[in-house]
């Protein structure tokens, strides 16, 4: 599996740039997962449903099952599961993008940004950040690849070359 982050501030178009990116890396004939960390609360589950129930009686884990899909959900009061504990339980893919996660984990990242922002952007702060996708160049620094925000294609091809180039190093140390 092959991780690979999309991060930015909030509003910048993460989530759109991701999903039209799963859907190139599909059309190209790849496996992809996605794994979205939110900073604020969020429930899946509908209260008085049969799942909602059984969790808040004290379950620690729920599944639901339907006819074409199911879902997990684990209760984690001693807080944020780790990234490396969520990746062991998904199954191996060729991709696995990950949206937000602007304060952990250890994968190259694109940052999205449109617009000026009131924070500095986020190249500044982190040294994962290989490539900004933004509708303009501007204000890229030197070295640093830019990527079309309108493009997917583009993203997808960064993205899969990058793997490429991860999957070469990482076979040339094994000699």
């Amino acid at each position: 599996m092959f991780l690979f982050g999309i991060t930015g501030y909030s509003g910048s178009g993460k989530t759109t740039l991701n999903e039209k990116v799963v859907e190139c890396l599909r059309a190209l004939g790849y496996s992809v997962s996605c794994v979205k960390d939110a900073h604020h609360q969020v429930d899946l589950d509908t209260p008085g449903k049969d799942t909602y129930r059984y969790r808040v009686s004290g379950a620690e884990q729920v599944i639901l099952r339907t006819p074409d899909r199911w879902a997990l959900m684990e209760e984690t009061p001693e807080g944020r599961k780790p990234l490396s504990e969520i990746l062991r339980a998904m199954k191996p893919v060729d991709f696995v993008l990950l949206e937000g996660f602007k304060d952990d984990g250890d994968f190259p990242r694109i940052e999205v940004s449109r617009g000026p922002h009131k924070e500095a952007p986020l190249w500044t702060k982190r040294g994962d950040i290989v490539a900004v996708a933004s509708d303009t160049p501007e204000g890229i620094p030197p070295g640093m690849s830019w990527l079309n925000l309108n493009e997917p294609r583009q993203v997808a091809d960064f993205i899969v070359s990058l793997r490429d180039s991860w999957m070469k190093e990482k076979d040339n140390v094994k000699e």
